[in-house]
């Protein structure tokens, strides 16, 4: 048993995307490094706030969270390489624009979209960087707008969502502007914290204690206040309960991986690998999972 879990992830780990998403994130590492001492791209205070979403990126946790990392986007190279010419993008909820950059390294067009005008501005100057580092021009924008308001019919081969569905207030409308936005054959991919997670849970709810759960924010068009929640934690059955709601326009989500610990910042990555494989087949442990990555096909 074990050594057909090493033999799987081995077969993981082979995967030209995940090669490529691996590399992306030692990208990651060089490029705080590199704004850490220079003020080229980034000022002091933008190059702080990056950091701050990347705190347990340095050279000794480095090649061993790249793993991880690259587990995750893995799932979104391998879908965009089954479309048709570059593929293109929707980056729902980009953020300061990580994954935007990914995309465009793989050769795809990408139409990144936040409603905080702050991040979006490091994230443009973050794209000059990794045109600098690898001479050529990214097919990467940024719009300053709500995702629930962003349209552009059957233009997306793939609608991205990281760390952005617990933010997404009403949710319902969320599925319903992705299934608009996508090609028939495209992927809706929604990777977040499992809001079944105890420990998840307990976070989530200590920021509701000081913030509440929702809050009003500017639509970037319209001025009009609009609902934004605070780290309102979801699971994927209740996900694909939005899905049912839209007479299955979407083809039965797949649940492609749990990860239910954090990788270690030590050197004993193989055992931990091995460790999180064969629990994440346990149902009770499964359904607890800290994080979720899940694949959703426009019929």
């Amino acid at each position: 048993m074990a050594r057909g879990r090493l033999s799987l992830v081995k077969q993981i780990e082979d995967s030209p995307s995940y090669h490529f998403a691996e590399k992306f994130y030692f990208d990651l590492f060089e490029e705080l490094e590199f704004n850490k001492r220079s003020r080229k791209y980034l000022t002091f205070g933008e190059y702080k706030f990056l950091k701050s979403y990347y705190p347990q990126l340095n050279c000794e946790t480095v090649n061993y969270t790249a793993k991880y990392y690259a587990r995750l986007l893995m799932h979104a190279g391998d879908c965009l390489a089954t479309s048709e010419g570059s593929g293109n993008v929707l980056d729902a909820g980009c953020g300061l624009g990580s994954e935007s950059l990914f995309f465009g390294l793989m050769g795809a067009n990408v139409f990144g979209v936040e409603l905080s005008k702050e991040m979006l501005s490091i994230a443009f100057k973050r794209v000059r960087y990794y045109e600098d580092k690898y001479g050529k021009t990214l097919n990467v924008v940024f719009s300053n707008k709500s995702i629930l308001r962003f349209c552009n019919f059957e233009k997306f081969d793939l609608v991205w969502c990281n760390q952005a569905i617990s933010h997404i207030d009403p949710v319902q409308p969320f599925f319903e502007n992705a299934w608009k936005n996508l090609k028939h054959g495209g992927h809706l991919i929604i990777s977040d914290s499992n809001g079944l997670n105890p420990l998840i849970a307990l976070n989530a709810a200590r920021v509701h204690l000081k913030h509440g759960t929702y809050t009003q924010v500017k639509d970037p068009e319209t001025q009009q206040q609009i609902s934004f929640a605070f780290e309102r934690m979801l699971a994927p059955v209740f996900l694909k309960d939005y899905i049912k709601a839209m007479d299955n326009k979407f083809e039965n989500p797949r649940l492609t991986k749990w990860v239910g610990f954090s990788p270690p910042q030590l050197g004993i990555y193989r055992m931990f690998r091995l460790f999180d494989g064969l629990m994440s087949n346990i149902p009770l442990i499964k359904a607890i999972g800290a994080t979720y990555i899940i694949i959703f096909d426009k019929i």
